[in-house]
């Protein structure tokens, strides 16, 4: 019996896609680029390296954002416990700089508008008194309140600086004039110079 030599071709294509595929499940078997199989104790250490890596970038990021303002912060959660407040500023895209607040409250903020601006003021004056406000132009701040079992109630306003160290000098404070002269730009300010 006589082989044609299209038979005899299409024989020859079948060994040559049988060699391919015992070749590339050779590599799938564990086997890096080079032909040689990786350890899986160094796919776990460079996991590992990995991961410790991204935490300490995220660390060292949050530390940065936070520290110009770490003593306000905390001096927002004496003052308010249970309130978690969270402070930031910085120079934005476009508009003034802003020192932001936002801090949750006990009470509703737009029905009991007289504990409001208790809460306002108390907060105002402890800025003055623990946060170089002079490289910024605009406070803004926004409190939080969570009732039960209903939808989050949030109030803001926006007070220029000029205005809050005027209705509450602090001589003593980081808004005097000895202390104003270490302030750097926003973003960029660390925690106030001691006196």
């Amino acid at each position: 019996m006589t082989h044609s030599p299209s038979h005899d071709a299409s024989h020859s294509d079948r060994e040559h896609s049988a060699s391919e595929l015992t070749d590339i499940s050779s590599n799938v078997s564990g086997e890096g680029i080079s032909g040689k199989a990786v350890d899986g104790r160094y796919v776990v250490v460079a996991m590992i390296v990995f991961g410790l890596s991204v935490a300490v970038a995220v660390a060292l990021f949050w530390n940065y954002q936070t520290k110009p303002f770490r003593i306000l912060t905390l001096a927002l959660g004496r003052e308010f416990p249970a309130s978690l407040p969270k402070v930031e500023g910085g120079l934005p895209k476009k508009g003034p700089a802003i020192l932001r607040i936002a801090i949750r409250v006990p009470f509703h903020p737009e029905e009991d508008n007289a504990a409001f601006e208790t809460f306002r003021d108390k907060v105002l004056a402890t800025c003055v008194k623990h946060q170089n406000l002079k490289p910024f132009q605009d406070i803004e701040l926004h409190v939080f309140y969570f009732p039960p079992k209903h939808v989050v109630v949030r109030r803001s306003v926006t007070m220029p600086v000029s205005e809050v160290l005027e209705k509450f000098p602090q001589p003593d404070g980081p808004n005097n004039s000895q202390a104003n002269s270490h302030s750097v730009e926003p973003g960029t300010a660390d925690h106030p110079a001691a006196n």
